[in-house]
């Protein structure tokens, strides 16, 4: 479970900025919702955490700084070998040449782990991996410092010994890519946790669909979703083209294909195309519609649904942006409730996401410390900090102080006749 993020030097974000899923000691509302876990005697963590701002405050950046992060963990040793495309913060020509820093804290199998690197367009600066099992002294499992000197602890010294003096230990790679890629000691603990980590997986591959077309159960779920929304859908399969017509695919015929599955523009001309389809009735009458016969709004649900299933299936931590995207209210509020209820979120899966949608903004819906605000200063740098730091009480309405500017972190408009040339 992620427990912490944070970041400095990265697109808007200037000087370190930071989000918590763990929850404040003095929130009392949904206490349900907070989850005690193994590892953490002291702190709860949360399922959801959602980030509110004006248009352009850095919300969506706080996403891609952890994108990053993880992409950086899996592939840096490949996509690295060029540069660092790390895209520092511009408004400032001062920080153009000054290093950019990303951590991030977690939990796995009760034992709490702490990573971070610092890295300019060039090189990995610095860069530290730290463990702490319940009960137990910190434990180093790397540590490069300035210098590039690397040291290895224990738990990771057959791998340290595999790696030293090699042409690996570069300061164009991470020492955690390596790692994960040695398949060493507990490096699939690591790979798990960066694999579980999923930033706005909104869309799927043919491959993804057909997959989890194997799965009964995970369809019968995005189905109901999407009945229970009222978008006049009873169920949701999948279909095949092959250029002679639209077929649906049953699980037999599934099992078949799943091996021929298009993965480049020619097999796709050979083999057909995988896609959704849309079961509607209308009396006797089945008619199957396509994603293109289907409202945007439906598709965007869809592939929420889709994200929201898979990663409570997989504990996984999922970050939307934009959760409101042509959703209804109502669908916004059902999606964080399967997060929220530890009856539908049983693995301690978690959702990060950001919106404009206020009407979230309530105590029967989030907790006063899963709402955390982004703002630019005036020289146009992110600031992000949780609703939880302001007094209030249970009973407030949060939604109307939020839009008269109590807690910052909203747009400040001119009157609104000056924005069409007429007087304020």
């Amino acid at each position: 479970m992620l427990l912490r993020f944070a970041c400095s030097n990265f697109r808007s974000i200037k000087e370190k900025q930071e989000i918590l899923f763990t929850a404040a000691k003095h929130v009392k509302e949904h206490d349900e919702a907070a989850r005690t876990v193994n590892g953490l005697s002291k702190q709860r963590v949360l399922p959801v955490v959602a980030l509110y701002g004006a248009n352009a405050s850095g919300k969506s950046n706080m996403l891609k700084a952890l994108e990053f992060l993880k992409r950086a963990a899996l592939r840096s040793h490949v996509d690295w070998e060029k540069g660092i495309d790390r895209q520092p913060f511009r408004l400032d020509p001062a920080w153009k040449d000054e290093p950019s820093s990303f951590e991030i804290d977690f939990l796995v199998d009760g034992v709490r782990y702490h990573y971070g690197f610092v890295c300019d367009d060039e090189v990995v600066r610095e860069e530290w991996l730290y463990a702490k099992p319940p009960g137990r002294v910190l434990q180093t499992w790397f540590n490069r410092s300035i210098d590039g000197q690397v040291h290895y602890g224990k738990h990771v010294h057959e791998f340290g010994k595999v790696l030293r003096g090699t042409f690996f230990e570069r300061n164009k790679s991470l020492i955690i890519s390596l790692f994960i890629q040695s398949g060493l000691g507990k490096s699939g603990v690591i790979f798990e946790l960066f694999r579980k980590i999923v930033p706005d997986d909104s869309h799927f591959s043919e491959r993804d669909f057909v997959d989890y077309f194997r799965d009964e159960k995970f369809w019968d779920r995005v189905s109901k979703i999407l009945m229970l929304a009222d978008t006049g859908i009873v169920a949701a399969t999948i279909s095949y083209d092959n250029g002679k017509g639209v077929d649906l695919i049953d699980l037999d015929t599934q099992d078949f294909f799943r091996d021929i599955i298009p993965e480049t523009k020619a097999a796709r001309e050979i083999f057909g195309k995988w896609d959704p389809a849309f079961q509607h009735s209308t009396g006797d009458h089945k008619i199957f519609f396509s994603p293109k016969d289907e409202s945007r709004g439906t598709m965007e649900l869809f592939y929420r649904a889709m994200a929201c299933f898979s990663a409570l299936e997989e504990g996984k931590t999922l970050c939307i942006d934009e959760l409101d995207s042509s959703l209804h209210t109502l669908l916004s509020r059902a999606i964080i409730r399967l997060f929220m209820d530890p009856k539908t979120n049983p693995k301690g899966a978690q959702l990060l996401f950001t919106t404009h949608d206020t009407n979230l903004l309530s105590t029967d819906v989030l907790r006063r410390d899963q709402v955390w605000l982004t703002e630019k200063d005036q020289g146009g740098a992110t600031h992000s900090y949780p609703l939880s730091d302001f007094k209030t009480k249970p009973t407030d309405d949060i939604e109307a102080g939020y839009l008269a500017g109590r807690f910052g972190a909203i747009p400040y408009l001119p009157p609104w006749r000056s924005l069409i040339g007429g007087e304020g």
